[in-house]
C-alpha cells in the first residue's frame, strides 16, 4: 500500500491501534464519477455505511478534463459552470454519505496548486484555485486547506498528481488539520 492511504494509515495506527483505512478513489475520476459511485455502487455504500471518517478528494479532474477540451481558454470561459456543477455534486456526495452513514466524519480536501511559480499560467492557477476552494462551503464537512502543499518538483508524479513523497506531505497538513477534531483517548 502507498500514497496517501498508507501515510494516513500509518498515523492512525501510531496514535488509536488497527484501522482499516479503504481506499475506494479511481484515477481520473470526476466529481460526477463519484456522485455515480455512491449513488450506484454497493461496494462502495457499503464501505460507506460502516466508516467513521470519509475523505473526499475531488474537483481536479473536472479542471483538467475541461482544459484538455479546449486549454486555458475553455477554462476561463467555463470557470463558474466547472465550479457550480462540481459544488452540485459534492452537495450530492456529501448528502448520500449522510443518509448511507449519519455519524461519519465527512472530510473534503480543498485543490492545490501544483505548478511552478515560474509556469506562464500559475498566476491564473492561483486565482482560480482560490475562487474554487472559497466555492466549497458546507457546514458539516471539515475542510482540509491544502495550500501549504509544496510545489517542489520531486513530489509530482506530472503537474497534477503528488508522488509518494508528495502523498507523505499532503497526509501531514491532512493529519494537521484534523488534529483539534480528533478524540484525545488517553
Amino acid at each position: 500500500m502507498t500514497g496517501l492511504t498508507s501515510h494516513l494509515k500509518q498515523f492512525f495506527e501510531s496514535e488509536y491501534g488497527d484501522v482499516d483505512i479503504i481506499n475506494k478513489g479511481i484515477d481520473n475520476l470526476t466529481s460526477k464519477g463519484l456522485l455515480n459511485n455512491i449513488e450506484r455502487n454497493e461496494e462502495v455504500r457499503s464501505v460507506v455505511s460502516k466508516t467513521n471518517i470519509v475523505l473526499i478528494n475531488i474537483g481536479g479532474n473536472d479542471l483538467i478534463r475541461r482544459f484538455k477540451k479546449g486549454g486555458p481558454k475553455e477554462i476561463v470561459l467555463n470557470i463558474f459552470r466547472i465550479r457550480k456543477n462540481y459544488n452540485r455534486n459534492l452537495e450530492a456526495i456529501i448528502a448520500h454519505i449522510k443518509e448511507l452513514n449519519p455519524s461519519a466524519a465527512i472530510i473534503v480536501n480543498s485543490l492545490y496548486n501544483s505548478l511552478d511559480e515560474n509556469y506562464q499560467y500559475f498566476g491564473f492557477t492561483t486565482v482560480l484555485f482560490k475562487l474554487w476552494n472559497m466555492s466549497i462551503k458546507q457546514e458539516s464537512i471539515i475542510k482540509v486547506n491544502t495550500k501549504g502543499l509544496s510545489r517542489d518538483k520531486d513530489i509530482w508524479v506530472d503537474m497534477v498528481h503528488p508522488n509518494d513523497k508528495g502523498y507523505e506531505e499532503l497526509s501531514k497538513i491532512i493529519i494537521q488539520q484534523l488534529k483539534p477534531f480528533l478524540i484525545d483517548e488517553s
